[in-house]
């Protein structure tokens, strides 16, 4: 028996022990991306939160994200300059979304 979820619930039935691992925006946009790729794929999801907490990662800004990826290459970059550079790079090294205010989400790779 599979029960469809909705962002609601997904949201409400996320683990009180991984609250602190994403904001809310970055919950929606998970949430929006699983079930477009549930569309796309013509099949259910399983919701494992576990999973979804190991796959990805939140960051404050792409450059924050390519720091902690490629610490040498962007340390001196300023957010200004450097963050449409570690966008690029993040987007031909693994899948991103673009949270409002700058944050992003990745796939920890």
């Amino acid at each position: 028996m599979i029960t469809k979820m909705t962002k609601s619930t997904f949201l409400n039935e996320w683990p009180e022990s991984r609250k602190n691992q994403f904001s809310r925006d970055a919950l929606c946009a998970l949430f929006e991306y699983y079930d477009e790729l549930s569309e796309d794929l013509g099949e259910e999801i399983e919701y494992d939160p576990i999973a979804i907490c190991c796959e990805w990662g939140e960051y404050d800004s792409a450059l924050e994200a390519g720091r902690e990826y490629e610490p040498e290459g962007w340390q001196s970059m300023t957010e200004e300059d450097g963050n449409e550079s570690a966008l690029n790079y993040l987007r031909e090294r693994t899948q991103i979304i673009e949270l409002d205010g700058g944050s992003v989400l990745i796939v920890n790779y």
